[in-house]
């Protein structure tokens, strides 16, 4: 082949290419004979700075140990990784791949090196990425696992908190997983913000968060227990729509090697003890929530009174028992939880709701029916939350049942509400009319809205 050949491919190759000698009775690379355009590229010499040189003056100090020149005498060719030095001092992590070759019998080495430092970086956060949480940022389980191997004899003190963020389940089913997220997020920054740097936080995956203290008293647990349950108050004064909630526990051990798993297993135990103390995580979410719809819906304004009245009178009426009448008025209270979730836009609109406006407003019953699942005080009404919007044709939501399909307690509520919306006082989209009015609406909604024989005894029950 024509020499002209191998010439191009030399000069025009993307990865650097050296020649230099190798010096057999020191077993160490020689001074440079030939590189091409791209060394000179990559390492910012010239070539004659080149030629006055060796490969080992591009290896930094560390990395010399790492030039396989025995190997590369004895095998004949070797790759390896060296981190070289730019001219300007900017560290090259590189790939060499060498072969020697003996030439009019002197020995000299070919090198082809590239330039890894994408492929070190790319490396670089794969590691990061296997040993942290890609939500919080905080270590990740594998990490966790890989640290409690190496403490299994660690002799000095060691203390284990765990932190579980309450009601999160809840909040997912209520606002979405994105409002989840970014309550698990202000957890961890919550836990990183109150700890010192010596403590190692973990996140082990769902609401569920540990916290290793190395070398520390018992007291500085329970002070750093003090200051998140001190910074989580702080953090919901602030008008956070979702309130945030940690339950924890610690476990500690003074001296000598313990037993890690069961120094965890107490930890979990009393942080599940804190979780009962707190009468119910789900409850305290949904505390929260009922605290939002009084300052978003119309509770302010005497709704959740009114209608409390009328359900009380109505059930009366219909000799309903005692449980079912207290029920009932707990269904007037909260059976509009659910628009905890709604936009504010759409809550306060002034005008009568369009498309999805009206589908995202009407998933306050299933919504309102996940919240009330969770909690004790209101799992009994949970079934009539979701169904107090359904129509005796069956073109309510969101079931479509119809007639005694649906609940009697949710017939009678249905004509309740309807009555007290239209008398009890103005609303964004519409102005109160007179119960003269109403009436007349409840008559043209009976057969269709509404159960027509309970429109005539709510009817008649007003005139008493």
């Amino acid at each position: 082949m024509d020499p002209h050949y191998f010439h191009v491919l030399f000069h025009k190759a993307n990865d650097a290419i050296f020649f230099h000698e190798t010096q057999v009775e020191k077993g160490i690379p020689g001074r440079f004979i030939e590189l091409n355009q791209a060394a000179c590229k990559m390492y910012g010499y010239s070539r004659q700075e080149f030629l006055a040189m060796s490969p080992m003056d591009l290896v930094i100090d560390s990395h010399k140990i790492n030039v396989p020149n025995k190997n590369l005498l004895s095998d004949g060719s070797a790759t390896f990784e060296a981190m070289h030095r730019h001219k300007d001092g900017t560290l090259i992590p590189a790939e060499i791949s060498s072969h020697m070759f003996i030439h009019e019998e002197k020995q000299y080495t070919l090198s082809i090196i590239r330039d890894i430092t994408r492929r070190k970086v790319l490396e670089e956060q794969l590691a990061h990425f296997s040993l942290h949480d890609s939500l919080t940022g905080l270590n990740n389980r594998a990490a966790f696992d890989q640290d409690i191997q190496k403490l299994q004899d660690y002799a000095g003190p060691i203390g284990i908190m765990i932190g579980d963020v309450d009601g999160l389940k809840i909040i997912n089913d209520t606002f979405g997983h994105s409002a989840g997220d970014n309550l698990l997020r202000s957890a961890a920054s919550l836990i990183r913000q109150s700890l010192s740097k010596e403590a190692k936080i973990y996140r082990l995956g769902g609401d569920e968060f540990v916290v290793v203290f190395l070398g520390v008293e018992e007291s500085e647990l329970e002070r750093a227990s003090n200051i998140i349950k001190a910074n989580v108050v702080h953090h919901n004064q602030n008008s956070h729509k979702v309130a945030l909630n940690i339950s924890l526990g610690f476990s500690h051990v003074n001296t000598g090697s313990c037993n890690i798993e069961k120094l965890i297993k107490e930890a979990d135990r009393k942080m599940y003890r804190e979780k009962l103390r707190a009468n119910s995580s789900d409850n305290i979410a949904v505390h929260t929530f009922i605290k939002n719809l009084a300052v978003r819906d119309f509770h302010n304004l005497g709704h959740a009174k009114r209608l409390h009245i009328l359900v009380s009178k109505f059930a009366s009426l219909l000799d309903l028992s005692y449980d079912k009448r207290y029920r009932l008025c707990l269904l007037a209270q909260y059976h509009d939880i659910g628009k905890v979730a709604v936009e504010d836009a759409i809550i306060f609109k002034s005008g009568p709701l369009m498309g999805w406006e009206l589908q995202e407003m009407q998933r306050h019953s299933e919504i309102g029916y996940r919240i009330a699942r969770t909690s004790s005080d209101l799992v009994s009404i949970s079934e009539w939350i979701l169904k107090h919007h359904e129509w005796w044709d069956g073109s309510g939501y969101p079931l479509g049942i119809r007639k005694e399909e649906i609940p009697l307690e949710c017939r009678l509520f249905a004509i309740s509400e309807a009555y007290e919306v239209m008398t009890g006082g103005p609303r964004p989209y519409r102005q109160a009319i007179s119960p003269t009015s109403a009436i007349s609406e409840l008559k043209k909604g009976s057969g269709s809205q509404f159960d027509p024989h309970l429109v005539e005894k709510f009817i008649d029950n007003l005139a008493t």
